[in-house]
């Protein structure tokens, strides 16, 4: 009973974050500071394993961007869970960065077991979900926080290989 009423108390929680409307409290931050403090807590999470390996490939990159880091964070925490969930048995996070004069690019990739293809279709549809204990508002979220910034995100998988998100943000996001 009190291991369902947890599940049931985090889909309410998602469903009311989903649906509330957050103003951006935008922000200039470097983002080699921002993926460390990201991955340090994420080593709390959940869905952490210690048999996944970290490649941080955004080391040394003196890139910034404006934008609101706490939504940031969520959408790369919402992406790092589903990168360790399709890693069950160790594999590799690669984590990276890269700007030129217009868009800042933020990667996550995973060696993973890949999405499948009629899976990639509904990756950004509230509610919809494979896992036993998902929402599915994860990635819709993600998409929502991302849209508001004025960017997109991009996703290639193979099944058997892995996955990468590209968050594209402008340099200078905006709401």
């Amino acid at each position: 009973i009190i291991d369902e009423s947890f599940r049931i108390n985090r889909i309410f929680s998602g469903i009311l974050n989903f649906a509330r409307i957050n103003k951006m409290q935008l922000e200039e931050f470097s983002l080699e500071p921002f993926f460390d403090e990201v991955l340090l807590l994420f080593q709390h999470h959940d869905a952490f394993k210690k048999s996944v390996k970290i490649k941080s490939l955004y080391k040394g990159k003196d890139i910034r961007i404006k934008a609101d880091p706490e939504q940031i964070k969520e959408v790369c925490i919402n992406i790092m869970t589903n990168a360790y969930e399709a890693m069950e048995n160790g594999g590799v996070l690669t984590i990276d960065c890269e700007k030129n004069h217009s868009f800042v690019t933020l990667t996550i990739s995973d060696s993973g077991s890949g999405i499948h293809p009629e899976i990639m279709t509904d990756l950004f549809v509230p509610f919809k979900t494979t896992k036993t204990n998902g929402t599915g508002l994860g990635m819709a979220q993600a998409y929502k926080i991302v849209s508001q910034h004025g960017g997109h995100i991009d996703v290639k998988s193979k099944q058997g290989t892995g996955t990468r998100v590209q968050i594209v943000l402008p340099v200078t996001s905006h709401g």
